[in-house]
Parts: structure tokens; sequence; C-alpha cells
């Protein structure tokens, strides 16, 4: 997935197009494993030093994940933390 976001130089979107088409793709596919890939990580709340550098849909996007078991992993970058 493309989570880059112009309008913000850290934190990432996906958007309501690629949710969508996201959402059908796997519900089309339920007995067929996926992994998802996107450069930014999910995050529900600011970081300790109060910063977003998530995805700021992540709210949108966890249900998507968790509602469907063929889901196995998301797989993410850009925290530079292994």
């Amino acid at each position: 997935l493309d989570s880059y976001d112009p309008t913000n130089g850290v934190s990432g979107k996906l958007g309501g197009e690629q949710l969508t088409w996201l959402t059908a793709a796997l519900d089309a596919r339920r007995a067929t494993p996926a992994v998802v890939f996107a450069h930014h990580p999910l995050q529900f709340e600011p970081d300790k030093s109060g910063k977003w550098s998530g995805l700021a849909d992540s709210t949108d996007l966890w249900p998507v994940l968790k509602g469907r078991p063929q889901v196995k992993a998301f797989v993410f970058g850009h925290t530079h933390t292994w």
C-alpha cells in the first residue's frame, strides 16, 4: 500500500480509496493467506514526545486487518527500529 501523504512530511495516510480496495481484495480471497505492506506503521496515539509518525488513518485500517483471519502480518518500515 502507498502510505505517502504529500500534505505531511512525516506521518502517512492510506485514504479511503486504498482502504476500500484492500477490503474488497481481501474479501475476494478469504481462503488465501495475505501479508499487507506499507511504509508507515499503525499508530493510535502520539509517541512519548507527542509526535505522530505512523498512519493517520490507523483506526480505519485496523478493523480491515483484524477482522480478516487470512491476514497473517502487517509489514512496515519508517520507524528505523528493528
